[in-house]
């Protein structure tokens, strides 16, 4: 048997937070955790002033039941038609994004990007893909993706700031995960990320997001 793929239009929510005006700082592309949607992770980014913080929130592009059909939540990727997948969820953030790039020509705004537990593979390829001349990368709770080598973020600025954020109880993201993950970081990418640490579980806090960048 066959099997092929076709092209198709599609209509992708997304979610924003905040106004873009004249008053505008800073912009923040943050991508949800497995499970999760992007109107309900968005609510988590109100600890930031919406007159000058302009938070995007994609979604992942598979949405299903959980929890006995009692909720819905989205995921970015399985490892079904992966390669295929990436490519989609990057031309779907490339869309959103296009929408904005002309306001922030010539304006000097800070851009951020910042990942959730699945999200933080996605949020990496696009910045890579898109070349973005980020300010902060916030990894929340999971591992940048396994095929990043140094020159992939050799575009990126020396004052970038790389963030490892990561709460003391979270059951995915174990001491010894945490240890290799600031190994890898160092010994492949050449890079010593700032670890922040939080009491808590595999979860995005207010809290944190504020100190981050409130």
């Amino acid at each position: 048997m066959d099997q092929s793929f076709v092209s198709v239009p599609l209509q992708l929510p997304y979610s924003t937070y905040g106004t873009l005006s004249e008053k505008t700082t800073d912009i923040w592309v943050v991508c949800h955790g497995y499970g999760q949607l992007a109107k309900h992770f968005i609510k988590r980014f109100d600890v930031f002033s919406p007159e000058t913080h302009f938070v995007i929130a994609p979604q992942g592009p598979s949405i299903f039941y959980m929890n006995q059909y009692s909720k819905v939540g989205a995921s970015w990727l399985t490892r079904e038609y992966r390669e295929e997948g990436v490519s989609n969820y990057l031309l779907y953030i490339d869309t959103i994004w296009a929408q904005y790039e002309e306001f922030i020509k010539g304006r000097d705004i800070n851009i951020h990007a910042l990942g959730f537990s699945q999200g933080v593979a996605t949020i990496c390829r696009w910045v890579v893909h898109k070349q973005l001349p980020i300010k902060k990368l916030v990894m929340w709770a999971a591992r940048y993706p396994n095929e990043w080598t140094s020159e992939d973020i050799a575009f990126l600025k020396a004052s970038t700031e790389f963030l490892l954020v990561v709460g003391d109880q979270d059951e995915f993201v174990t001491e010894k995960v945490l240890d290799e993950e600031y190994k890898r970081f160092q010994e492949k990418l050449g890079i010593s990320p700032k670890l922040i640490r939080f009491e808590g579980g595999h979860v995005v806090t207010r809290e944190v997001l504020q100190s981050i960048g409130g």
